[in-house]
């Protein structure tokens, strides 16, 4: 959808900016100000890439193109333009395709923005809120996204096989919670295995690490609850972080991020790990280089 509208933009001669994950971070940062400072750039054409850590208050409109499965994705789209600071009303636009699988969700959708309102913000009656669950419940709602009507009276040994669950990356969801729960303070999320195959999460907060503490120790259990093996919880914040970064690119700390997998990073974050990859890249370069002239000396 997004390569259609600019297709279409280009037709019309509509200037835009182009946000998406693969363009590079400093041409994200031109694009978002070629969108804010430059009249004959009204559009700002963005995947989930632009979800977080960006402020376009600048934006009186947003429309949603295709609609994400998780109504917390669909906030923190329309949160960069309103948002602390912005002085005019933001139009909301969703494009749904009719009798499309987007059509048939918007159910879905409403009943788990409902949930996340009564949970989340103490709205609404959580008593009145039906949540069908089991076997037959998946197979309705299954049928009712793809539009097929339930077939009765088949016997049992022609009854098509049901599609297997697809069960949910308990690190992604739990990612996607505190990413939707504590904004742009969440900095970074890493995952490391020590020599024993114990897996540890670290979370790189800005600022208090207190409240967050006990909201990332729920996400994580709620997160893992259907795994055999839950990883620990370690909450850092970005000074005590950067200190640590900068210990062992002394030498006083030895860290191999080899192990370590990195599975979030706020853009407020990404230009510290982006200087110590660059760090990295040169010391590894200088190693190389000293290895080749021992070796040409033989």
């Amino acid at each position: 959808m997004l390569f259609l509208v600019r297709d279409l933009a280009k037709e019309m001669g509509l200037g835009f900016a182009w946000h998406t994950g693969s363009v590079p971070q400093q041409k994200r940062r031109e694009q978002i100000r070629m969108f804010k400072d430059d009249p004959d750039c009204p559009l700002f054409l963005s995947t989930d890439s632009g979800s977080l850590g960006l402020n376009l208050q600048e934006a009186s409109t947003v429309i949603n193109l295709d609609l994400p499965w998780n109504p917390a994705k669909l906030e923190q789209r329309i949160a960069r333009a309103w948002r602390k600071y912005q002085t005019r009303s933001v139009s909301i636009i969703n494009l749904v395709c009719e009798n499309s699988i987007e059509h048939r969700m918007l159910g879905m959708l409403a009943q788990k923005q409902e949930l996340a309102d009564g949970v989340l913000d103490g709205r609404g009656d959580l008593g009145a809120i039906k949540m069908p669950s089991g076997r037959v419940a998946f197979l309705e709602r299954l049928q009712g996204l793809m539009g097929i009507e339930a077939r009765k009276g088949v016997p049992a040994e022609r009854e098509p096989i049901p599609l297997p669950v697809t069960i949910e990356n308990p690190y992604e969801a739990f990612r996607d919670g505190m990413v939707a729960r504590m904004a742009d303070r969440l900095l970074s999320l890493e995952s490391c295995q020590n020599a024993a195959g114990q897996n540890t999460i670290l979370a790189v907060i800005d600022g208090s690490t207190e409240k967050p503490r006990h909201l990332s120790e729920r996400l994580l259990q709620d997160s893992f609850s259907a795994s055999k093996e839950r990883p620990l919880l370690e909450i850092m914040d970005r000074t005590t972080y950067e200190t640590i970064q900068r210990l062992a690119d002394a030498g006083f700390l030895k860290m191999d991020r080899k192990f370590i997998q990195q599975f979030h990073c706020s853009p407020a974050f990404s230009d510290t790990v982006t200087e110590e990859k660059e760090k990295q890249r040169k010391q590894a370069q200088k190693a190389f280089s000293e290895a080749d002239r021992k070796m040409r000396m033989k």
